[in-house]
């Protein structure tokens, strides 16, 4: 039986096209594409949704499409700014409706996750805790591995540091191995219940 292509979503970004973080994000998911899996990248403008209200049941056609996704991964990379030390507001909000997934049976349950930071000195670290600690509550299992990134690493919105672009694709190579488990077929149980009859 051949084996299904695994399903990443990869959510982040800022509302600056090109920004750091969405560039960090577009190589960790063309990595897993190329490593065997369908990807989905919702970034900047396209996760520029209204303030999350649970006490509003309808949501617009673009969250609906985003939590759709959701619901088909079988792996998350989540790519943020840091922003005093922690996750952007524009990504904490897109996690925020994740929260619609609560009955599903338990938001991101059984998948997995992985971080990416980009900040200035070393608020990296924390705001890859930020996302580690988000995965974690959303029900998820987070890579043990992420990645800080600092504004160096990019020549404008390229990437120019070699060894950045290496931890990127060891950090969706290790992504796509973990979330094949899930998608692997399972065996086919004999069923031992068959011609135990007494005649």
């Amino acid at each position: 039986m051949a084996a299904v292509r695994p399903f990443i979503v990869g959510l982040g970004g800022t509302l600056r096209p090109g920004s750091t973080s969405e560039r960090a994000l577009t190589i960790a998911l063309a990595t897993a594409a190329a490593r065997g899996a369908d990807t989905r990248l919702f970034a900047g403008p396209s996760i520029s949704f209204a303030p999350y209200d649970p006490a509003i049941a309808e949501r617009s056609p673009e969250v609906a499409e985003f939590i759709a996704a959701l619901r088909k991964a079988d792996g998350v990379i989540i790519a943020s700014p840091s922003y005093h030390g922690s996750i952007s507001g524009l990504v904490k909000n897109a996690l925020d409706y994740v929260h619609d997934m609560r009955h599903h049976p338990v938001a991101l349950l059984e998948r997995h996750g992985a971080a990416v930071a980009v900040a200035d000195g070393d608020q990296a670290e924390t705001t890859l805790g930020s996302i580690l600690h988000c995965l974690r509550a959303m029900g998820a299992r987070p890579l043990a591995y992420g990645v800080g990134l600092t504004g160096e690493s990019f020549d404008g919105a390229e990437l120019s540091d070699a060894a950045a672009r290496a931890r990127l694709d060891a950090l969706a190579r290790r992504l796509v191995q973990a979330t094949r488990a899930r998608t692997a077929p399972r065996p086919r149980l004999l069923d031992l219940t068959r011609g135990t009859g007494h005649g």
